[in-house]
């Protein structure tokens, strides 16, 4: 049995629980994105909860420690255990630091159980860049072949038939996403680099405790940090980006942390050939590439999206403006980075897999104010 809110009240009320229900683990459920999964999981309507880990919260229930979660949730945190994890889950999400899931993952794989990395240990396709950028070693060449990197805009057909999705960076979707219909167009100049400059809330660097994250040290406040290409979504955007143009692209990457609780705004500056399209015509452009796509929103002309759009949400919107003097293409892109930049994203391609409808468990409404 499982417990469900009536909808003529706030009272619950037992109902049976499906027997094709999808049984789904979160390995590292106490921090940010792994507790964002914990709450997908519990409202989708095809998936069902069944394990949870926390190294440091091993041994209590999990709404005893994050008692916004539902009452019904009667889960407590488990120490990862590969025995007793691949008997209780078909599906692992694994929230877990950088380098973590490379000890995890190839145990689960040969246990034939689907597995959706939120971290970077299965992004790159040069391995050489992984080891040089996160400064480990890849044990598992022949896993990171099988890997499949989870952006549904391009990726699609591939993820349908993976059983290994390594999720994309937050300010990689929110970037990737923003360039798409412009390199399919050819209008990028041969001679100048687009610049990407972009903003995160808090919640992007993770649930841990450093002084750069304190109240203190974020209000009233906006930091520039890992400039000069030493930002690890770097390699990464240009992976996507060079993969899907057929030929190298480079980005001038400038992130920057602000005093949100959470979401990305990208303001992107594409240098356009001389002959470009008008501003009508690239907005067009952007439309029909992302017509059929449920989670990439393109802003009518003359409305610039803010971060408030997205907030709790798997929507990417998009807003474009030209600037004629410069040539320039100003593309704004916000995201929620929890949610289309995690863990929404890990779910959408979950359901790609399941061949479920791709927007289960993902269809809500954006609060305001």
């Amino acid at each position: 049995m499982r417990k469900q809110r009536n909808p003529r009240g706030w009272r619950y009320v037992f109902v049976a629980v499906k027997s094709d229900l999808t049984r789904v683990a979160v390995i590292g459920g106490s921090g940010y994105t792994g507790l964002e999964l914990v709450r997908l999981v519990l409202a989708h309507p095809g998936l069902e909860l069944t394990y949870v880990t926390s190294e440091r919260q091993a041994g209590k229930r999990v709404r005893d420690c994050f008692p916004f979660l539902p009452p019904y949730l009667s889960l407590e945190y488990q120490a990862f255990d590969l025995d007793a994890a691949v008997s209780k889950a078909d599906v692992f999400f694994l929230a877990l630091p950088n380098g973590v899931s490379l000890s995890v993952t190839p145990k689960l794989r040969a246990s034939g159980k689907i597995v959706i990395d939120l971290s970077a240990d299965f992004r790159f396709q040069d391995l050489k860049i992984y080891e040089r950028i996160y400064g480990k070693s890849h044990i598992d060449p022949s896993l990171a072949a099988e890997a499949v990197y989870g952006l549904p805009e391009i990726h699609r057909q591939a993820i349908r038939s993976a059983s290994l999705i390594a999720n994309p960076g937050c300010y990689a979707t929110s970037i990737i996403l923003g360039l798409l219909p412009c390199l399919q167009a050819g209008l990028l100049s041969d001679h100048l680099p687009i610049i990407a400059d972009a903003k995160s809330g808090i919640s992007g660097a993770g649930r841990k405790l450093e002084a750069t994250y304190l109240f203190t040290e974020c209000d009233q406040n906006i930091k520039p940090y890992s400039l000069g290409r030493q930002h690890r979504h770097v390699p990464e955007i240009e992976q996507e980006l060079s993969l899907f143009a057929k030929t190298e692209i480079s980005v001038l990457f400038v992130p920057q942390l602000v005093p949100l609780r959470r979401g990305i705004l990208s303001n992107i500056y594409v240098p356009l050939r001389p002959d470009h399209p008008s501003l009508d015509e690239i907005v067009d452009i952007y439309s029909r590439f992302y017509q059929h796509e449920p989670f990439v929103l393109v802003s009518p002309l003359g409305i610039i999206p803010c971060v408030k759009d997205v907030y709790l949400s798997n929507y990417c919107r998009l807003g474009l403006v030209l600037d004629q003097h410069t040539r320039t293409l100003i593309v704004v892109s916000v995201l929620d980075n929890l949610l289309k930049g995690a863990a929404g994203q890990a779910i959408q391609n979950l359901n790609i897999i399941l061949g479920q409808d791709e927007r289960a468990g993902l269809e809500f409404s954006v609060p305001y104010p």
